[in-house]
């Protein structure tokens, strides 16, 4: 440890050899972190005042053992002073038509060469606009109109936000759109283009820039002219303007992370956090950069956080994962900060993306033929909406005008209602003169040969008489009345879709000469615009662009294939971490953030012993997993004995407490093979009953109905009043979508627990049975285990609350839903009975609860649950374990969440007549989508580690990859049965309880510091699941927090439950 003298009052680490003089030997990250627990002792500033809770030790309990790390350490070079400056992106002009104003420019003569003509659209030319009237081949969305659809036109227009460009929802781009003018902003400078490259600048491509130079003043605002991917008609002016945000020192983050004279102050860990960030940008710069290259092939696929190598073509089938979609491996990093060091940690991914080639190629993988059946149809439909697509008949311009291949979004294929006015339409127009179709084409799915749309009649502009000029011309167009053309035909004809494109020439790929575009007649027709304005091209004639994402919902047997897909040993994973990441990630790129050391980390980590469960005063269990039916206790007289253990308390699942309802595949009867099943899972259900403690009278005859799927809401409505649980047989192909109604029903409408059993399972197997059983019995307000805690003079359970909180959210694509907060909490010492509470946020995607009355929905009813059943007496602390938070919500968690806790519990004990202080209050965030990885192994043959294998149960790591400024720590409680396991990180934001501490408390021997009884506690409430013999992931509290939300989601906008069933575990 280092000597005292090098701490001050204030909280700074001083310590000569951090400092630069001479050539002494720099701390470890051990010293430092031992540095910053003394430094700790000595702070000054009030806790209120500081960022969070200073970390009072580290964990020395358990067996030390040694590990290693899914991290790489990184080595600063020569980094100077960082400018980081925010990006504002906004359109200056209105989209204009070939680079010029759209009021002023001439449409080319009707006998110039139509090369540059876009696909076949059935847009009618603009009303009133006789100079300008576009081609039949023109999209009026594209030339006049900066909405192509009509309802999100109206949609934009309501979401706009205030300010300039308040009427204009495209003033302001932002996701993809902003990302790729950013790109081109950059790239159409020969200046930024050459710093990106070397290092020296990059982008998140959203709203922050770095530079390691301050730009001129010249340089920070730009204008660039740019096309967008759909039209070479549509052409934006955007400004792009940079402001200087701040400058941030790296060797002050340097001196930071090594503490060397810096407090510990809100400032301080603010500028440690931007550091980071930045740090975080110029890692991931040149691989981001080189993804944007969408119109060719980009080297680098980069998906948030996480980077894919883009496989050759040929190698698309090796790469399959369902028909028309292929996995593809790639990495997840980030930029860690650690005591002394700052570390990428790296972490193996599996990504889903469409199969890229031509979209015939991708029909026939789908399909199974190129003229599938109307289904198959209908599913390719679906499946390719949303998809990028290369055209290959013709080029059109860049937005550095460039000639390139003309990209598409298709919307479907073509369909029968295209061009026609909805109910659902609130805006818009139909085609005049509307699409025609053969009669022999389908609804969906014409193919060029059975569609016509209206070609307008291109005409020229006229020469302006004097002095008048096109603007002139165009103004009086604007101004004539749209009755003037109501007698008006337009001049044209009707074409099908394959002549009208066979008129175009062929963009090869090599040698780019030109042929005619060769598809046959009867090709499948393809909608590259909207259904109001569609845009026509043949199937044969479209290319799939490489590294798209496929976003669309999994099926469960998807599911469970892509987790078996992306499911790595630990050994698979150290392999493909030590080889494929240095080229996937381009470390050799890396100039300013390099990684010398290809070795992964290792740290310092402790094995806790198994948590002691208890089943009644002598049962006990001392493993991280266990068989109730096999548990071998200790005598008094030091013999040994196996036993059936029973409920620690048995719910109410006596004699007429519990029944049967059968529920059969639409209409069949119950036939006598699944009677008989049924008969013998009841018979031993009994049994079970009686030997976990529960008294079960063999001559009570349980009641038992059996009903089909369209009867089974009237039915449940008949059984509320008995007030039983009732165990549910659903058909193995039960689909979700009832099961969600028949909870909601159950839960909500009628309050009545049910258990559901599927009759493809064995359910007279005695095991899964016990695992039923678990479920009803804490549903029915049973405990099926308890866990030894430390000791009372400690921390009391019986004064303690422990909580958890978690926060869902609506699918993506749900309309009108909101996110919902769910809250568990304990009822006493036992830990066993966790009652829920929901309540819903006020808006979606809300992480935090960010309103008092959310909190005191949430909280209310458990404190009163508490006072009922403590002769009204309320906690004294709060132990609360939030879940689903973002490291940069950590402040959120403790300035909205943490300050209504205390004025809700203030308001409630007050209110209620006790004399009592409001509880201490400790917030520990529970993190699981992390990717922090721990190994062990130490044998290396080769320069290659082998015979790596997951920590044992029970392992906590609290150094080595840990901020020294951050109270938090990675526990793996559990024993993952496949793959590689992964540890919950915990991080402390509040804490009124561990600190403060007696240290009378710590003479016993048993814990040195808060951290490690916080530790301690943590790792035995990994036992009291309650619903599995096991320790689990991460903590009951935030496990439970997590199904409650679930359940949650069955429920629709309001989610309450029946007030029968409340204060109880019915999400279970």
């Amino acid at each position: 440890m280092a000597p005292k003298k090098n701490l001050n009052k204030k909280g700074c680490y001083g310590n000569d050899r951090n400092t630069n003089q001479g050539d002494a030997k720099p701390l470890t990250s051990k010293e430092i972190e031992d540095n910053t627990i003394e430094a700790n002792k000595t702070i000054e500033t009030p806790p209120e005042l500081l960022p969070l809770p200073p970390r009072p030790g580290y964990n020395s309990k358990g067996t030390k053992t040694t590990l290693i790390t899914n991290c790489f350490e990184l080595q600063l070079a020569n980094l100077p002073e960082f400018y980081r400056y925010h990006v504002k992106v906004e359109r200056n002009e209105q989209p204009t038509q070939g680079g010029a104003d759209p009021e002023t420019a001439p449409k080319e003569p009707a006998s110039e060469t139509a090369q540059d003509e876009p696909a076949a659209s059935a847009v009618p030319t603009t009303e009133g606009l006789d100079n300008m009237t576009p081609t039949a081949t023109e999209s009026a969305a594209e030339f006049a109109t900066p909405t192509q659809d009509a309802n999100q036109d109206l949609k934009a227009t309501q979401q706009d936000t205030a300010g300039e460009g308040e009427n204009d929802p495209f003033a302001h781009p932002k996701g993809a759109k902003l990302a790729h003018i950013l790109y081109h902003f950059l790239n159409s400078n020969e200046t930024f283009h050459d710093a990106v490259v070397s290092g020296k600048m990059a982008s998140d491509f959203a709203t922050t820039l770095v530079s390691t130079r301050k730009l001129e003043e010249s340089e920070e605002t730009s204008t660039i002219i740019y096309r967008g991917q759909k039209s070479k008609y549509r052409q934006d002016t955007y400004s792009v303007t940079l402001r200087l945000t701040n400058t941030i020192s790296s060797q002050n983050t340097v001196d930071f992370l090594k503490g060397v004279k810096h407090p510990l102050t809100p400032q301080a860990v603010k500028q440690n956090l931007e550091m980071i960030q930045v740090l975080n940008i110029l890692h991931r710069g040149i691989a981001k950069w080189h993804s944007f290259n969408i119109l060719e092939k980009p080297s680098r696929i980069i998906i948030g956080h996480k980077t894919y190598k883009t496989p050759p073509e040929k190698t698309q089938q090796d790469l399959k994962f369902e028909p028309g979609i292929i996995a593809i491996p790639g990495f997840v990093s980030s930029i860690r900060p650690a005591a002394g060091r700052l570390l990428s940690n790296i972490q193996g991914t599996t990504g889903l993306f469409y199969k890229a080639g031509k979209l015939t190629d991708l029909m026939t993988d789908l399909c199974g033929s190129t003229n599938p059946d109307e289904p198959n149809l209908r599913k390719f439909n679906r499946f390719v909406k949303g998809v990028k697509v290369r055209l290959t008949y013709r080029d059109e311009k860049d937005s550095e005008g460039k000639k390139v291949r003309a990209i598409k979004t298709i919307s479907g294929l073509a369909h029968k209602d295209d061009g026609k006015l909805s109910k659902g339409d609130l805006i818009g127009k139909a085609l005049d003169p509307p699409l025609e179709f053969t009669d022999d084409a389908p609804d969906v799915g014409a193919k060029c040969n059975q569609i016509k749309f209206f070609r307008h009649e291109r005409k020229k502009v006229t020469e302006p008489a004097g002095d008048e000029d096109q603007t002139s011309q165009m103004a009086k167009a604007k101004k004539r009345k749209p009755q003037d053309d109501e007698k008006k035909q337009p001049d044209g004809d009707y074409v099908f879709v394959n002549e009208y494109i066979e008129e175009y020439p062929l963009l090869t790929t090599s040698s780019q000469d030109y042929g005619k575009a060769k598809f046959p007649k009867d090709d499948f027709t393809i909608n590259v615009g909207t259904r109001l304005r569609p845009e026509y091209v043949p199937m044969g004639c479209c290319e799939v662009i490489v590294g798209q994402n496929y976003r669309a919902t999994l099926s469960g047997r998807q599911v469970a294939k892509m987790i078996e897909l992306a499911r790595k040993s630990p050994q698979e994973n150290t392999d493909i971490i030590s080889k494929d990441a240095a080229d996937v990630l381009e470390f050799d790129r890396q100039k300013r953030i390099t990684i010398p050391n290809r070795t992964l980390l290792r740290v310092t980590a402790q094995e806790l012993s198994p948590g002691i469960v208890l089943y009644g005063p002598d049962t006990v269990a001392r493993s991280h997993r266990w068989n109730m039916q096999n548990i071998t206790i200790k005598e008094k007289n030091g013999s040994t004995k196996k036993v059936l253990v029973k409920y620690t308390t048995a719910g109410k699942l006596g004699p007429g407490l519990w029944g049967v309802l059968v529920v059969t595949d639409k209409d069949k009867a119950l036939d006598n093979v699944k009677l008989t099943k049924v008969n013998a899972t009841v018979k031993l259900i009994k049994e079970k009953l009686k030997d976990r403690g529960v008294t079960q009278t063999t001559s009570y005859k349980t009641e038992l109905w059996a009903v089909s799927r369209a009867e089974l809401g009237d039915k449940m409505e008949t059984l509320c009043e008995a007030g039983k649980l009732w165990f549910v047989f659903v058909p193995d192909n039960f689909p979700l979508v009832e099961y969600k109604a028949l909870k909601k029903m159950a839960d909500v409408q009628l309050g009545i627990h049910t258990c559901c059993m599927n009759m493809s399972k064995k359910t007279a197997d005695p095991q899964y049975c016990d695992n039923v059983l678990l479920k009803a019995n804490l549903k029915s307000g049973g405990v099926n285990q308890t866990v030894e805690m430390p000791d009372k003079r400690i921390i009391d359970f019986d004064k303690t609350m422990v909580v958890g909180l978690d926060v869902t959210h609506p699918a993506p694509g749900a309309q009108g839903e909101q996110s919902i907060a769910a809250m568990v909490a304990s009822t006493n010492s036992q830990l066993g009975q966790w009652p829920a509470t929901m309540a819903q946020q006020q808006y979606s995607k809300d992480e935090v609860v960010f309103h008092k009355e959310g909190i005191k929905k949430l909280l209310t009813p458990h404190l009163t649950t508490w006072m009922a059943k403590r002769k009204k007496e309320l906690p004294e602390q709060l132990l609360v374990y939030r879940d689903g938070v973002s490291e940069g919500q950590y402040g959120q968690v403790v300035e909205y969440e943490c300050k209504h806790m205390r004025e809700v519990c203030k308001e409630f004990y007050k209110t209620h007549g006790t004399r009592q202080k409001p509880p201490r209050i400790t917030i520990v965030i529970v993190g699981k989508r992390h990717h922090m990885r721990f190994f062990k192994g130490s044998t290396i043959i080769n320069g290659q580690l082998v015979d790596v294998t997951n920590p044992n149960p029970g392992t906590v790591v609290d150094r080595g990859v840990t901020s020294q400024y951050l109270w938090e720590f990675y526990l793996q409680a559990h024993e993952p049965i496949h793959g590689t396991a992964r540890p919950a990180h915990y991080v402390v934001v509040v804490d009124d309880i561990f600190s403060s501490i007696k240290s009378t408390a710590f003479a016993w021997g048993v814990y040195k510091n808060g951290s490690e009884v916080l530790i301690d506690v943590t790792h035995r409430l990994s036992y009291t699941i309650g619903r599995a013999t096991s320790a689990i992931g991460v903590c009951t509290p935030a496990f439970l927090a997590d199904k409650a939300c679930d359940r949650a989601r069955f429920y629709g906008a309001q989610p309450k439950v029946h007030v029968k069933i409340q204060g109880s575990m019915f999400y279970i």
